[in-house]
């Protein structure tokens, strides 16, 4: 149970498909308030360096 609850042990998949679940979510929201999509490019590569994680084009 302990395992299952550290940041360290979540399956790079799942953490991927996060990542790429909010930034879709976020997108309309960043580009009506006029930030670059280039931010959310970013915020994308950042999070999947963190995590080791090649980041999808």
């Amino acid at each position: 149970i302990l395992e299952s609850r550290n940041p360290n042990n979540i399956p790079p998949k799942l953490y991927k498909s996060v990542i790429e679940d909010v930034i879709n979510e976020v997108r309309e929201l960043f580009l009506d308030e006029g930030v670059d999509e280039q931010v959310l490019l970013e915020l994308k590569t950042v999070s999947h360096q963190r995590r080791n994680i090649p980041a999808s084009p």
